[in-house]
């Protein structure tokens, strides 16, 4: 079996899991919304 390389969408760290489920956190940047993108805040 082969487990992918992740990377966190905040920092750009990459890593690989040490469990095939999804991690909780980024080891790098502790952010819990490792997988989600930066969202740009718009000027009002």
């Amino acid at each position: 079996m082969k487990i992918p390389k992740l990377k966190c969408l905040r920092c750009k760290h990459k890593w690989f899991p040490r469990k095939e489920k999804k991690p909780r956190f980024c080891p790098k940047c502790n952010s819990p919304y490792w997988d989600k993108p930066k969202k740009k805040k718009k000027k009002e």
